[in-house]
């Protein structure tokens, strides 16, 4: 292997002569959990003068090699103290080496004793900064105020949020979607992130970075995704029309409503939607089950974060696997199944 300069950083080229002989290559790298950091793959009839230019010449990377290989659950072994960038000032990234932008936790896995080291770790050494061009919502009574990740984290990094529900005395889920309208109606910003105050943490500032990755979704809100649908189908029936726009590709297909990011004025109007349909739907507590009937009408105007690239929803298959550093940890989120993309 020949050693040369890339952006101004020491590379080693690999070579292949035919499509086959790059399997060979790229399953000998996973088989052997290669270090795959500062290795371009090229091939052998192209020029290295051609190196930066020609799209058959990459770096190999993680998310390369899933989008190459079929078996992934292997190649997320290959994310670890090695392929890290223990520069970064990212502390939480995905299965694909990506920075990710939240986790949210469950009231029940916020508990545990290792998500909660998770927890404290980030809310201690994350510094978390939100652009002028977003607004912050998050819905809670003065009772939630004391265990409220949100509460903490916004406290610590000195940023506001906007809470409608403050005074709120008999908690009801389904009346967050009131609230939220009403939040909604003060925000003066483009964007608005609506998250749970009790289990959302920030794993990274809300930046320009971070507008541009959503717009990339091409639609104007964005929600958490969830392995599971909940409520369950046993618990209150089946929506109409949501089995047709699933995506059966990934996993983590179904819509958490903990975690949300959009264009403030179709915001607005994807809430009253919602408050319209949370009128009309007697003897449930769920807003989540709300949120998802708006979604089914409404699905033009809602995409789910299927890939998990900017927010994380923890659940009992997945895994955080902790990198210790000298000075300092990165968490990396992983999924345990072998039949499905997360």
């Amino acid at each position: 292997m020949k050693k040369y300069f890339f952006n101004n950083e020491e590379v080693n080229i690999i070579e292949y002569d035919s499509i086959r002989n790059k399997k060979i290559i790229l399953n000998n790298i996973k088989n052997n959990k290669f270090n795959i950091n500062n290795f371009i793959l090229k091939p052998k009839e192209i020029a290295v003068s051609d190196f930066t230019s020609n799209p058959n010449i990459v770096k190999l990377t993680p998310d390369f090699l899933f989008n190459e290989l079929d078996d992934r659950i292997e190649i997320l072994e290959m994310i670890n103290e090695n392929t890290v960038n223990k520069d970064s000032n990212d502390l939480v990234l995905n299965k694909f080496g990506s920075p990710l932008y939240t986790m949210h936790f469950t009231s029940m896995t916020s508990e545990d004793s290792y998500n909660r080291e998770v927890i404290d770790y980030i809310v201690d050494n994350a510094k978390i900064e939100i652009d002028s061009d977003i607004s912050v919502i998050s819905e809670m009574n003065k009772r939630c105020l004391d265990y409220s990740i949100v509460e903490r984290q916004f406290k610590k990094n000195n940023l506001a949020y906007i809470n409608s529900a403050l005074d709120e005395d008999i908690w009801c889920n389904t009346n967050k979607i009131r609230y939220i309208l009403d939040s909604l109606k003060q925000v003066k910003t483009k964007y608005t992130l609506i998250i749970d105050g009790r289990d959302v943490l920030l794993t990274k500032s809300f930046d320009k970075e971070f507008i541009n990755k959503f717009k990339s979704y091409n639609k104007p809100i964005v929600y958490n995704a969830t392995l599971w649908r909940y409520p369950s189908i046993e618990e209150v029936g089946e929506i109409k029309g949501e089995d047709e726009i699933t995506n059966e590709k990934y996993s983590s297909n179904n819509l958490n409503a903990g975690v949300c990011f959009g264009e403030t004025e179709t915001l607005i109007k994807f809430y009253e939607y919602a408050e319209e349909i949370n009128k009309r739907i007697k003897n449930n507590h769920s807003e989540q089950f709300i949120i998802r009937h708006t979604r089914v009408a409404h699905p033009e105007l809602v995409e789910i974060d299927y890939k998990c690239i900017l927010f994380y929803s923890n659940n009992p298959v997945q895994q955080i696997k902790t990198c210790n550093f000298k000075d300092k940890k990165i968490f990396i989120v992983k999924n345990t199944e072998n039949n499905k993309l997360l």
